[in-house]
């Protein structure tokens, strides 16, 4: 503000006031005035800033290190204090990480007009409660990039409105107890390259379509683990060609190994243990330049039965196989002895011959 006055009186100081036309003198004052409500606009977004800092802190019931007590101070800049990350232009907060830090306490409505926040990380911590039903809504939020809650003790059903910070590529909110449903606008996201929601008490179905009509083309890690979800494995998961690792361990999921998951060209690892899966495996698991990445494959403790298929032994970057606890019949193959990288296999608790 004080640049500007100065631009204004020393441009007018410095010329003849005859020689400016109306429209002139017109032209400066409405830059002067643009100027200044710029100015002004910009420092009440910082104000905004620190605001909600001091109302995150105090929703914070328990601080056992003294972190935020003794650094978050208004009488210091907010750009200066511990997990905070600022523009260096614009003095906006880009950045809050506060993970592991033993905080407890609660989430304000107020973090979602945090305009600038590109990057936020609050996990390893015990907060809890709900998160904001808006916190993507209103334009809030609307530049983040990555969002980190996981090992929290945080409830209720996951936001719907998650799905309008468009800019999403990180969603972390595992070993909370978040329940319901997966949210449908979550499998729309179409930048989203992480979705990990293991180890909470959500139910029902993955969607048919999970991956078609350009959902999820992104995606490289699809963490389901620990939950009650149920149902088949949409076949369509094996559209979503970029997916490097697929835990899906631990949850009721049934019906077949769905063949198509050969199609994820990328995919290094693919736990679907401790499921109700059953019938066979795929013959042409690992044919035709399918799975050639894949380093892990955990199947133990489920239900499929018949030959464990020929073609494993072309999966050739193998390092662990699980196959325990299941109904395998028939011979140990001789090709899996091809997969030279193999470090560990596990075929106990099946009905196999050794040929």
């Amino acid at each position: 503000m004080a640049f500007v006055g100065f631009l204004f009186s020393h441009t007018i100081s410095t010329h003849n006031m005859d020689a400016f036309s109306p429209f002139s003198l017109l032209s400066l004052l409405l830059l002067f005035s643009c100027l200044s409500l710029s100015a002004a606009h910009n420092i009440t977004q910082i104000k905004s800033d620190e605001y909600i800092l001091l109302a995150l802190k105090s929703h914070i019931t328990s601080d056992p290190h003294n972190i935020l007590k003794n650094n978050w101070s208004s009488g210091t800049s907010f750009c200066t204090w511990i997990g905070v990350t600022c523009d260096s232009r614009r003095s906006r907060m880009t950045e809050l990480d506060i993970s592991a830090m033993g905080l407890e306490g609660s989430i304000p409505q107020e973090i979602g007009n945090l305009s600038s926040l590109a990057y936020l990380d609050m996990s390893g911590n015990s907060f809890h409660g709900r998160l904001p039903k808006d916190i993507c809504m209103h334009n809030n939020l609307q530049r983040l990039k990555r969002l980190n809650l996981s090992r929290n003790k945080m409830e209720g059903d996951i936001p719907s409105s998650l799905y309008q910070c468009p800019q999403l590529e990180s969603i972390r909110l595992s070993d909370n107890n978040f329940g319901g449903l997966v949210p449908a606008q979550i499998w729309n996201m179409t930048l989203l390259k992480e979705l990990d929601l293991s180890s909470n008490n959500l139910r029902g179905r993955l969607p048919k379509d999970i991956c078609s009509h350009n959902n999820l083309q992104r995606l490289k890690l699809l963490s389901l683990w620990a939950n009650k979800l149920e149902g088949d494995i949409p076949l369509s998961l094996g559209q979503c060609t970029q997916l490097e690792m697929i835990y899906l361990l631990d949850n009721n999921f049934g019906g077949n190994v769905p063949r198509e998951i050969g199609n994820i060209t990328q995919l290094k690892e693919l736990y679907l243990n401790e499921n109700n899966l059953k019938g066979c495996l795929p013959k042409d698991i690992c044919s035709h330049n399918n799975l050639q990445r894949l380093k892990l494959l955990s199947l133990g403790s489920n239900k499929l039965e018949g030959d464990i298929p020929l073609s494993l032994g072309q999966c050739t970057q193998l390092e662990s196989v699980d196959l325990s606890w299941n109904n395998f019949g028939g011979n140990v193959p001789r090709e899996i002895g091809n997969i030279t990288q193999l470090k560990e296999l596990d075929l106990r608790y099946n009905n196999l011959k050794v040929q």
